[in-house]
């Protein structure tokens, strides 16, 4: 499939209304954009036979998960080119830049054209998110056994698509299909997902007027008390000159508090199932 084509959520389907046992849920998802995100996902997990043994990875959860957002579909092997069935490959080299070869015959190297996709996508497709394959020397996040010229194990990577993509977006929520089983990682992955979105929506608004109001909504969601005072102060220096350099920095602080969120990673009496009202 062409990479970037969306799957659409069903059209009787509303925007997620996360539900959390004993708690009241989070503000700003009951004042979510009227467009559900936009995630970038590996076409194997939705079903598509496109593996390199001609096979799919469907996924449940993640089929679950599409009736409230857009999927972009991008098999990066398929659309350089390698074709269904195709010989496998694998990370090989050190773990800090490794090249994609392939398992029977490597002097096969596709790495080049993976990076140069990478590359290419991160410039074209406006995501709030990214599912990503596990262990795919693609599309893996860190899990992907990186193998020496003997067959051993000498580290682990990013898969080089993967990579490409993440070095033009370091802040871009991303987790592979292994994790979102994991219900806390998923309500985690799905917090920043919303969080990333309505930041992108944010910034083609007066940045100054609309900080305040954006930190009003998220505030409550910061347990630890010194990163909220911090994101307070970036929030009320919004009017200052550097603004743009003063929002960038509230970004990036407010996506890695919610990324280890002390209350989801700690409180027993909060069920992070999301649940369709």
């Amino acid at each position: 499939m062409t990479p970037g084509k969306l799957r659409s959520a069903s059209p009787a389907t509303k925007l997620p209304r996360w539900h959390l046992s004993r708690a009241n849920p989070p503000a700003h998802f009951m004042h979510a954009t009227a467009t559900p995100p936009v995630i970038g996902i590996s076409s194997c997990l939705l079903g598509q036979a496109v593996r390199y043994d001609g096979q799919h990875k469907f996924n449940k959860t993640v089929d679950r998960l599409g009736r409230r957002v857009l999927f972009a579909r991008v098999c990066p092997e398929v659309a350089i080119g390698m074709g269904v069935p195709r010989p496998p490959i694998q990370l090989r080299g050190c773990s800090e830049s490794p090249r994609a070869v392939g398992v029977d015959d490597p002097q096969r190297d596709p790495s080049a054209a993976l990076i140069a996709l990478g590359r290419e996508n991160a410039g074209k497709l406006a995501l709030s998110g990214y599912i990503f394959k596990a262990h795919s020397p693609s599309c893996g996040i860190g899990s992907v056994p990186v193998y020496s010229e003997d067959g051993g194990i000498t580290g682990r990577a990013h898969g080089l698509y993967a990579n490409e993509f993440l070095r033009a977006h370091p802040l871009l929520p991303v987790i592979d299909e292994k994790n979102l089983a994991r219900n806390r990682l998923q309500y985690r992955f799905m917090l920043r997902v919303y969080g990333y979105q309505q930041w992108q929506a944010l910034r083609a608004k007066p940045l100054a007027r609309n900080l305040k109001r954006f930190h009003s909504g998220w505030r409550a969601l910061i347990d630890n008390r010194a990163c909220r005072t911090r994101l307070d102060r970036l929030a009320a220096a919004s009017r200052a000159a550097n603004v743009q350099q003063t929002t960038d920095r509230y970004f990036f602080l407010l996506l890695t508090a919610l990324k280890r969120h002390p209350m989801i990673e700690d409180s027993p009496i909060i069920d992070c199932r999301f649940q369709r009202r």
